[in-house]
Parts: C-alpha cells; sequence; structure tokens
C-alpha cells in the first residue's frame, strides 16, 4: 500500500483534528483511551465502521492486547486507513490517460476543471478549488499523472 501524500499543512490539520476528537475520549489526558470507546471515536472523525472490524483493528493495532488505545496506536490505525493499494493507484493512472489529450502525461487544471463540472454531478468551480487545493500534484496550473504518489 501506498501513503497518500499530502500537503504538509494539511497533514499537520488532519493530525491536529485527530488529536482533538482522541483528546475528547481521553478524559484523564493520559494519551489513552479505552478500547471500548474506539467505534464512537472512530464514527466522530467519520469512519463508520462495525464491530467485528473494530474488533479486526484492536486486534491488530492493540499489541499488547491491554484493552486500552495509546495515540500513537490510534495514530498507526489511521495511516492504514489512509493507505491508497497500489492496484488503485494504477487505476487512478490510467483514468487520467483518457483525459491526456495531448499524449504529454498532463492534464492542465482548465481541463480537469471542465471534465468535473461538465460529467460530475453537481461539482461546482468550488469543489475544483479545493480539490485542486488538497492534492500535492499541481506543478504550476498542469496536473502530472505520473507523479501521483
Amino acid at each position: 500500500m501506498m501513503k497518500y501524500n499530502k500537503k504538509p499543512e494539511l497533514l499537520e490539520q488532519r493530525d491536529e483534528m485527530i488529536n482533538e476528537v482522541f483528546n475528547m475520549f481521553d478524559k484523564d489526558n493520559s494519551g489513552k483511551i479505552q478500547a471500548k470507546d474506539l467505534k464512537s471515536l472512530l464514527y466522530s472523525i467519520g469512519r463508520k465502521e462495525d464491530d467485528k472490524r473494530v474488533k479486526e483493528f484492536l486486534q491488530k493495532f492493540n499489541k499488547n492486547e491491554d484493552s486500552i488505545i495509546s495515540r500513537d496506536e490510534f495514530h498507526q490505525m489511521l495511516e492504514e486507513f489512509y493507505s491508497v493499494p497500489e492496484d488503485e493507484v494504477q487505476k487512478v493512472k490510467e483514468a487520467f490517460k483518457i483525459f491526456d489529450i495531448k499524449g504529454n502525461n498532463k492534464i492542465t487544471l482548465k481541463q480537469l476543471r471542465v471534465i468535473l463540472t461538465k460529467y460530475c454531478h453537481d461539482f461546482t468551480d468550488e469543489q475544483c478549488d479545493e480539490l485542486f487545493n488538497m492534492i500535492d500534484l499541481l506543478k504550476g496550473e498542469i496536473l502530472i499523472y505520473p507523479s501521483f504518489p
């Protein structure tokens, strides 16, 4: 699996948000939460996981099986959530090739904006701007897809 490479400031914002949520569950400021609170914590950051999946996470990331999740264990768990399988990366690269009209491994942001707003239901210019600001693939006004992480 490949880690999704984001801009450093986005990683910092994500980590701050994760820490804020973790702290809400870490009542005694010990840097640890009860395993029984993991499902609620995941839900609060937008991860709707069933009991079976939560148990799998605990088995994988709570190495000492103490029913306590440390901040580090939680961050390791989330790193896996944000990893992208290599085959998925290849699918994205292949999809980008479809829009590479000149065959030069580049798509202008103007071209991508037209594709997104014309063919993606209700995709707005504002959402395009937000997307372009989130991804770390921009080289000026050109998206270079072979550099996709």
